[in-house]
């Protein structure tokens, strides 16, 4: 109901506000997809402001129950110190954890985080790995990176980087 509330449906006018009491109600309760868009609404913004400490306490509530994109918010919100007392390490752990688990969005953040040197040391090889990963299973965003990567890196690093893709889906 909050999402049809949320958006509007036929014969259910738009209501945001009445919507987010269903998506709080249902959060409390425990249903994990409405902990996880209340955690995606308060992150962004959606409900008037901000308030990343709630988002992240409902990203945690869904995380906790192995919800992968709850786990990726939490895991960048530690990184990044919003919402939480930024933990650099418990973000990186949770990240791997969700990208060894095929879970697109962290094998994409992951490459970001190296292709840039976010909070890691830029590590144009690993963050060619991750993007692989990504692209290997329809992404297009990580399919974009990953043709700019291959652009700026050197072929030795290219060589590199496909060999250790190579090594680690052998595992």
């Amino acid at each position: 109901m909050g999402k049809r509330l949320w958006k509007g449906d036929i014969g259910i006018p738009q209501n945001k506000a009445k919507a987010l009491e269903w998506f709080r109600h249902s959060a409390k309760g425990g249903h994990i997809p409405a902990q996880y868009i209340l955690g995606h609404l308060l992150q962004t913004g959606q409900t008037g402001k901000r308030d990343y400490k709630q988002a992240f306490h409902w990203f945690q509530q869904a995380a906790a129950t192995g919800h992968k994109a709850a786990r990726t918010r939490i895991a960048v919100m530690y990184i990044t110190g919003k919402g939480t007392k930024p933990d650099k390490a418990q973000g990186l752990t949770l990240l791997l954890k969700t990208a060894h688990q095929n879970f697109v969005p962290a094998q994409r953040t992951l490459g970001f985080l190296y292709k840039d040197g976010i909070n890691v040391n830029k590590d144009p090889i690993t963050a060619y790995i991750w993007f692989s990963r990504a692209a290997k299973q329809g992404d297009k965003k990580a399919m974009l990176q990953l043709n700019d990567l291959k652009n700026s890196i050197t072929p030795e690093q290219l060589t590199k980087a496909k060999s250790r893709l190579s090594w680690s889906s052998k595992k």
